[in-house]
């Protein structure tokens, strides 16, 4: 039992110290990542329709790099979101080791297929 506890606290000390120093502002950047791929992505769909007319595509690609050159995130959101962090991080559903080891083995999976889809992407824009 002696085990556990000190594993849990030791788990528990460089979780709380991520989730109080990085967690919420690299969160924000994925997050924020994950958006301007999505919209570009709508962006560039869009331009392969059989209606598409490029008459203003010049101007929709300035109006977009320029929202994603002012866009700032607000302070008091990212507080927010780490207190929500801190919070979730404090509520113990994860009990055992077993459970860690789940979870860590699918962050660990996600992240790859992230790693080898950004790897395919940038193969591909090389190729062009």
């Amino acid at each position: 039992m002696l085990k556990r506890r000190t594993y849990n606290t030791q788990v528990d000390i460089n979780l709380k110290q991520w989730a109080e120093s990085s967690l919420a502002p690299r969160a924000v950047e994925i997050g924020w990542e994950s958006l301007k791929e999505q919209f570009a992505g709508l962006l560039e769909k869009t331009k392969n329709t059989k209606d598409h007319d490029n008459i203003f595509d010049n101007l929709k690609g300035s109006v977009w790099d320029d929202a994603c050159k002012r866009h700032h995130w607000d302070e008091k959101a990212m507080e927010v979101l780490r207190v929500i962090q801190l919070n979730a991080l404090e509520d113990r559903a994860i009990a055992d080791k077993y459970q860690w080891d789940n979870a860590i083995k699918f962050l660990e999976r996600s992240l790859t297929e992230r790693l080898d889809q950004s790897k395919e992407n940038l193969t591909s824009n090389w190729a062009l």
